[in-house]
């Protein structure tokens, strides 16, 4: 080979190196232009976003007077800010839309207008590709079709608040153009330098080769002065480039990165494999689900903790292999303050909707900004935002009561001055009439100027009715205790009367009851038994009821006046409870000297009543309203051959004594003349009727059957039987 082809063959292999650096390096610069404008209009529409957001909720407070609404306020405000449009770059934009039935409907003027772009367009059309994503609460960048047809990179984001999607874009062909013109240039030096280097090689290799390393340096100058960590991955998964700000985020040095597997060395274990899978994919195809596109992850530091960080990750092809180049930001502050924010809100919201009170806020107008849930149900609304807009005319209270609630707003309002405890009447929404116990304090600004009011109440109309209820308990009581005929009193502890009524003091023989308070009870009324004998308070079941918290029970006890007579008595020990305490005992007691003549005189009648029954010829027995003997006199039972008349009490008369007709035939109980006579209310005669035996055999008798009348009603039969045996004989 000659020296000519050797120089020929070097130039050309120069040629070849000199061209891929210089692609190499237009293309990660592209790449790196590429994510961060990508991240520029990620913030450009988050920022947006957030703003109008933050808009909305202070329009839906603070602007409900506006003539269609909060979100027409809000519209019109985005309208006034971008009045002159404001714009970034030679063809980058920001867009407002909203979703009108089938279609997208653009709120801001066009910067491309001229392109003859309509602001309705159909949302199953392909235009206008991130705007129909943000609509459908969607956010990320992606490069499509905008309104125009253009391809453009766009970051979406949807303002859910308002319905309504957020667009900053920038034609795909102004990010590659400099790259585009900067090819060219290097092109057409490349042949310069071809030409140049063929008649000079040896003089201008030198400056060519310092160029080289210039712009590299100048590359990883750029590189090594972001805040975000970039990151290169070459074709076998592991780090081929760790800038400064990597280090600081992970922890290793770039020394200590390079060359190591990145999976193992910055992803938490919990994803590693399904890391390896997609770089595996990525190696092989250049896509993967994190290619292109900025997302939310979990990184792992040297010493082991994870943390959150927004990675971009782009892929370049170098010497026919894939390589990646990603840009991590360390989210970790970022989150933190998210969560706290959330935190807060949602502890606040917590406290307010779960608060056993009413809440409620105006504005200085006296016009609702929100309440609560108790307030809401309170009011007859369906939601708690149902409030806004609204003053206390607009709902259920009466027209004096709204008066009332605004005359105290206003007098707190113009004071500063906080007001608690205030008692209010309340029509409520289900039509009750409630008492409330209020507190307003004023709300105020930054700069200390009264905006509005707050007010908090708890509904006491139960509480009021208690007190009602037990005004007129104890005026009951009082009533009861006076008109009682029973003698009724108190005692503590000790034994001593607390409070007695009229009745006990008469019976006992005093003059007032007031005479008995603080006495001990037992030394005036139970010191002594019926046969004259001491009764010890020790072994007096009353005192004993004080200590044990038993109730007692006596149905025949002697008790003594004042004026040392005695007289019989039933009287009842209760003990008075506090939780598990006794702290007394409340005694009831009544005369029983005319029960005990009355039942005396009951029992010489009951015996008169036996020994008729005893000396009757005729058998005697009763029923009750089923038929079930409820007596039977001894001739009864001996007509009917049985033992004693415990053998037929509680039997069914009907099914003993009067089963069978004379002919053998069941006899039914339905058709039975003497179980008629309770039934028709009336008595029955049977002069000639066949009774049946304990024994089996049967006899003629005559019955009498008399129903027995309580109030009108039947409640048993009384019978007469006699035995006519030889009669008709």
């Amino acid at each position: 080979m000659s020296d000519q082809t050797r120089v020929f063959l070097l130039i050309l292999v120069m040629m070849a190196v000199s061209s891929a650096i210089g692609v190499a390096a237009v293309g990660i610069l592209y790449d790196a232009a590429f994510a961060e404008e990508q991240q520029r209009l990620i913030e450009i529409a988050e920022s947006r976003a957030r703003l109008i957001t933050a808009i909305a909720r202070f329009n839906a407070t603070y602007a409900t007077s506006y003539p269609d609404g909060p979100k027409a306020a809000v519209l019109s405000q985005i309208r006034n800010a971008q009045t002159p449009p404001e714009y970034f770059g030679r063809t980058g934009e920001f867009t407002v839309a909203e979703r009108k039935g089938e279609y997208i409907q653009f709120i801001l003027p066009f910067r491309h207008a001229e392109a003859g772009a309509s602001k309705r367009i159909p949302l199953q059309s392909d235009l206008a590709e991130p705007m129909r994503r943000a609509l459908a609460g969607r956010s990320g960048t992606l490069v499509g079709l905008d309104y125009r047809g253009v391809k453009v990179l766009a970051a979406h984001e949807p303002v859910g608040l308002l319905d309504l999607g957020i667009v900053a874009k920038i034609d795909l062909a102004e990010i590659r153009e400099p790259f585009l013109r900067a090819g060219i240039v290097v092109g057409g030096t490349a042949l310069l330098l071809i030409a140049a280097g063929i008649l000079i090689f040896f003089r201008v290799s030198k400056p060519m080769l310092q160029r080289i390393a210039d712009s590299e340096e100048r590359f990883r100058s750029i590189s090594q002065m972001a805040q975000d960590a970039i990151i290169m991955m070459d074709s076998e998964g592991k780090v081929s480039f760790w800038n400064n700000a990597a280090e600081r985020i992970f922890g290793y040095k770039g020394s200590e990165a390079c060359g190591q597997e990145l999976t193992g060395l910055i992803i938490p274990e919990r994803y590693q494999r399904r890391h390896m899978t997609g770089t595996e994919d990525f190696l092989r195809t250049g896509q993967g689900l994190l290619v292109n596109k900025t997302v939310e992850f979990h990184g792992k530091r040297k010493n082991g903790p994870e943390f959150p960080v927004e990675i971009s990750v782009s892929g370049v092809r170098l010497g026919g292999k894939w390589n990646a180049v990603g840009i991590i930001r360390d989210i970790t502050e970022r989150k933190n303050a998210e969560q706290k924010a959330h935190e807060e809100q949602s502890l606040l919201e917590q406290i307010i909707e779960n608060i056993p009170h009413s809440i409620f806020w105006k504005d200085r107008s006296s016009v609702y900004l929100g309440c609560n849930r108790n307030f809401m149900r309170q009011a007859g609304l369906e939601r708690p935002e149902d409030i806004i807009g609204k003053t206390d005319y607009d709902l259920a209270w009466k027209a004096t009561e709204a008066d009332f609630y605004r005359k105290i707003d206003n007098e707190v309002m113009e004071s500063g001055q906080p007001q608690q405890d205030i008692e209010e009447p309340q029509l409520q929404a289900d039509g009750t009439q409630a008492t409330l116990l209020t507190s307003k304090v004023p709300l105020s600004n930054s700069q200390g100027e009264v905006t509005g009011i707050l007010g908090i109440y708890a509904d006491i109309t139960d509480r009021k009715r208690a007190e009602e209820e037990l005004r007129a308990r104890e005026e009951r009581l009082r009533l009861i205790l006076a008109s009682t005929d029973e003698g009724i009193f108190g005692l503590g502890p000790d034994g001593g009367c607390t409070f007695a009524n009229r009745a006990c003091a008469e019976l006992l023989g005093y003059k007032d009851a007031t005479e008995l308070f603080g006495k001990k009870m037992h030394e005036l009324m139970h010191h002594t038994r019926s046969d004259g004998t001491p009764y010890p308070a020790e072994e007096c079941p009353t005192v004993a009821a004080c200590r044990s918290g038993k109730t007692t029970r006596m149905g025949d006890e002697v008790l003594w006046r004042a004026d040392g007579s005695s007289f019989p008595a039933e009287y009842r020990s209760y003990p008075m409870l506090r939780g598990h305490d006794t702290i007394g005992a409340v005694v009831t007691f009544r005369d029983i000297t005319e029960r005990k003549q009355s039942e005396e005189a009951l029992r010489e009648r009951e015996g008169l009543l036996k020994l008729i029954l005893a000396s009757a010829g005729e058998g005697i027995f009763g029923m009750d309203e089923n038929g079930r003997c409820t007596f039977a006199n001894r001739a009864c039972v001996e007509a009917l051959r049985y033992q004693d008349d415990k053998d037929l009490l509680g039997q069914d008369m009907h099914t003993l004594i009067h089963h069978t007709q004379p002919d053998g035939r069941p006899h039914p109980k339905e058709g039975c003349p003497i179980c008629q006579a309770s039934s028709k209310s009336e008595p029955v005669h049977i002069d000639d009727e066949v009774l049946w035996r304990a024994d089996g055999s049967s006899f003629p008798a005559e019955c009498r059957s008399y129903p027995m009348l309580r109030d009108g009603k039947a409640v048993g039969t009384v019978v007469s039987l006699t035995d006519i045996t030889e009669r008709k004989e």
